[in-house]
């Protein structure tokens, strides 16, 4: 769990930094999740934003509760 939550933040830090690089393409994400699994999140933020992301098995079952709104995305 405690993996789970440290990956979720280096996303979301991820998110942030790539959102203030000059090649940002005005892509947005939102989210309203409880209790979803890891690895579900992950497929809307790839359905939203047709970019992959790579993780391990080991976290993909965590439950993650997560609200994001209109966030930038590159």
């Amino acid at each position: 769990m405690r993996i789970a939550l440290i990956y979720l933040f280096m996303l979301l830090v991820c998110l942030h930094t790539l959102a203030q690089e000059q090649f940002y393409n005005n892509d947005r994400i939102s989210l309203d999740v409880q209790n979803k699994p890891f690895s579900e999140i992950i497929d809307d933020i790839r359905e939203q934003t047709d970019k992959n992301i790579i993780y391990t098995k080991e976290i993909q079952n965590v439950a993650v509760t997560i609200k994001l709104s209109d966030v930038p995305w590159q």
